[in-house]
């Protein structure tokens, strides 16, 4: 089955390649939202034993990593923001309201 997902991937990025050089959007979407479907749905339950090792804690920080250059300084009133797992959660800006 690992071999499966791994080959699939490859598959897909070369697939995504081709068309994104003929910028072919329209192809593209269709073999990702099949791609999170098979990842999700099939391959995840088959594998759950496997599986289930605690990894939240770990994509949520990678995703913050990754995305903390784009939070409002303001909202963040820590002192320490280099993990989300020392964050609480921003206070509401009411005039963001529309």
């Amino acid at each position: 089955m690992d071999k499966w997902i791994q080959s699939f991937t490859q598959s897909l990025i070369q697939f995504f390649k081709v068309e994104m050089d003929a910028y072919r959007l329209y192809t593209v979407v269709p073999r990702l939202v099949k791609f999170v479907d098979m990842l999700t749905n099939w391959y995840v339950r088959t594998n759950r034993r496997r599986l289930k090792a605690p990894f939240t804690p770990f994509i949520t920080e990678m995703m913050y990593q990754n995305l903390r250059h784009l939070i409002d300084p303001v909202s963040v009133e820590e002192k320490d923001s280099n993990s989300i797992h020392y964050l609480m959660l921003p206070q509401v800006r009411s005039e963001k309201f529309i």
